[in-house]
């Protein structure tokens, strides 16, 4: 039947079929790419394009892309890694990497990949946004355009009380900081970011959120604004600070630049492993902070948004 089929028509079909089942069932996605060489060729791009990396699967990946024979296979194909907080450098080999653009990890992991490719989209797990971004190999900061990290508050982890009320002196040089290496930044983001287990959390935890600046997040906004090269300042609301949304789209409202954009994910958090599952449904999804950060006006009838007056 599919002999009677013109080809466009067979990769549609193909394609098609491997980006609805990619997310829910990427089993069905596996078995239909070992039908044939040519259903191989066809799916393997899409297969392979977005790479998370999990507690749950990072043994797995790590023993196929160590394998010679499947990374010159695979990473080809792969433009994007989802690392988790602590995934080593040891994994992949940016030498395999020729499309890679965009990646999330630890400082350490987005170092070595940015050193070696052409990155221009980085996300890092650091509370040390500003160091993780001077850290980076100097010729690969230019390729950068997009970079998303967090606000520093008083319960980060690893974070000193010295670097904290160092931060709290002056938020926009530590803004400045972040932006003054990256030549070619356009887009920027900053991420209040943290989940509250309810079965470990404690009153540091639940502290830090209560007791974070409004009035320093406001200097870190219009720092970044101050550069006229930045098309989007971005700020993403998770987890345990959702309960300060109002607090936040009332200093963006407040500064009153087209460019500022929130984005309050208010989907539910318990855990670090949720947060997992979550990372790989928005890289399915084509989900991320670039695509659902909106202006604070278009946020104000939110029923999870109270507005301070």
């Amino acid at each position: 039947m599919l002999d009677d089929l013109p080809s466009e028509i067979i990769i549609l079909i193909v394609e098609t079929a491997a980006h609805s089942f990619l997310f829910t069932n990427p089993t069905t996605v596996v078995q239909l790419a070992l039908a044939s060489k040519a259903i191989y060729a066809i799916i393997s791009p899409i297969l392979y394009k977005n790479i998370v990396v999990t507690s749950g699967n990072k043994i797995a990946i790590k023993a196929l892309v160590q394998s010679d024979a499947a990374a010159t296979r695979v990473l080809v194909h792969t433009r994007s890694i989802i690392g988790n907080y602590d995934l080593g450098t040891d994994v992949f080999d940016p030498s395999l990497l020729p499309k890679l653009e965009r990646v999330k990890g630890n400082g350490s992991f987005v170092s070595s990949m940015v050193e070696v490719c052409r990155i221009r989209d980085v996300q890092v797990w650091s509370s040390w946004f500003p160091d993780a971004m001077t850290q980076l190999p100097t010729p690969g900061r230019a390729n950068i355009t997009h970079a998303a990290g967090f606000i520093v508050d008083s319960a980060a982890g690893g974070i000193s009380d010295s670097v904290y009320q160092e931060f709290m002196l002056d938020p926009g040089a530590w803004t400045r900081r972040i932006v003054d290496v990256l030549p070619s930044l356009t887009h920027l983001a900053f991420e209040l970011f943290q989940i509250i287990d309810e079965e470990n959390a404690d009153d540091d935890d639940r502290s830090a959120v209560s007791n974070f600046s409004m009035h320093a997040l406001g200097e870190v906004l219009r720092a970044a604004l101050s550069y006229q090269a930045l098309q989007m300042v971005a700020v993403r609301v998770v987890g345990d600070y959702l309960r300060r949304s109002g607090e936040v789209v009332s200093v963006l409202l407040s500064i009153g630049d087209e460019r500022l954009k929130i984005w309050s994910d208010d989907r539910s958090r318990n855990s670090y492993l949720r947060d997992e599952e979550l990372d790989l449904e928005d890289v399915y999804e084509g989900r991320s902070i670039w695509t659902e950060a909106r202006l604070p006006t278009d946020t104000v009838n939110s029923p999870t948004i109270q507005l301070e007056v």
